[in-house]
């Protein structure tokens, strides 16, 4: 997971950036993305979910202080259903889906926090699939379509 730092920060940046949402649709899953992403029913389940979420979003993201830093957390999908100490800085509704995860992709949560502000805005989702990443946020959303199952 430390290693993939050096580059999730430039993807951190641009989305900060992205006032038009040019760049963020570039991390829009690819066909292929939800079967190394996910695993079992969570599969199709998050192919329909984020197919719908990804229609309906519009500009890019907007009120990030460009003076702002850039706190990134980064987990492997195997250890965030516990609580530890890469799993802590996720939002804890992972913990809720972690087992529908693929337990060896990385995660990242992050958040952006202007010079003296103590809080931020956060943000998540965000995964490597080998040789690109791809944003799922709030993943945990599905777990109300996988407890139907």
């Amino acid at each position: 997971a430390e290693g993939l730092t050096p580059l999730v920060l430039p993807v951190l940046q641009a989305i900060a950036a992205d006032a038009t949402g040019e760049y963020i649709r570039t991390l829009m899953p690819r066909a292929g993305d939800y079967d190394l992403a996910f695993t079992g029913e969570a599969v199709a389940a998050a192919r329909r979910f984020f197919a719908d979420w990804w229609q309906q979003q519009g500009a890019g993201v907007t009120g990030i202080d460009p003076e702002a830093r850039i706190e990134a957390h980064l987990c492997p999908a195997g250890l965030l259903g516990d609580d530890n100490p890469l799993s802590r800085p996720f939002p804890t509704g992972y913990r809720q889906i972690a087992d529908w995860l693929e337990p060896h992709r990385v995660w990242v949560a992050w958040r952006y926090v202007a010079p003296g502000a103590a809080g931020g805005i956060a943000m998540n989702g965000l995964v490597w699939l080998d040789d690109h990443f791809a944003w799922f946020p709030k993943p945990w959303r599905l777990r109300d379509a996988l407890a139907r199952h």
